[in-house]
């Protein structure tokens, strides 16, 4: 009985969303990519941005944009996610399925660190490929002074000052 009362109250909790919202940013990072037939090959000097909108901060559902390239192939592809309870921290982010030529439609496994960055881990597939990453990416912020007060000429969203 201790138990279930137990678990009853830690559900009853009022759940906090991480602070992801904003525009996010990876270093350069290469894909491993199967194709149909067997031929492996990797996609490097990819980079990658993931804009995150936040739908509901009772769940903690968000929508996202991707927008990713090596400068040979890329695109910007739409996703929606949700911040998991358990473990804490943890994301699920899922592509729509209208991927742009070369890319794939896949999965994210997300995890905003106790450092403030998100790690991810991608998995996708297309009618003639499979791929997989791991990055990391670290919030894009605004330049302001001492005062956090946005300097002239700089932008970001809902950006922090950094």
């Amino acid at each position: 009985m201790f138990a279930s009362l137990a678990l009853a109250a830690v559900m009853a909790q009022t759940r906090e969303c991480p602070p992801i919202a904003g525009k996010w940013v990876s270093p350069t990072y290469m894909a491993h990519r199967h194709n149909t037939g067997g031929a492996y090959d990797q996609l490097t000097g990819l980079s990658m941005s993931l804009t995150i909108e936040m739908l509901s901060m009772e769940d903690c559902a968000f929508k996202a944009t991707n927008e990713w390239t090596n400068g040979v192939v890329g695109g910007s592809e739409f996703a929606v996610g949700i911040v998991h309870k358990y473990p804490m921290g943890s994301m699920t982010l899922v592509e729509r399925p209208d991927a742009p030529t070369g890319g794939t439609t896949g999965q994210f496994e997300l995890m905003h660190t106790p450092e403030g960055k998100l790690e991810v881990h991608y998995s996708g597939r297309a009618s003639t490929h499979a791929t997989v990453f791991d990055t990391e990416l670290t919030m894009e912020c605004k330049h302001c002074d001492a005062g956090r007060r946005l300097l002239f000429g700089a932008s970001g969203g809902d950006a922090p000052c950094c």
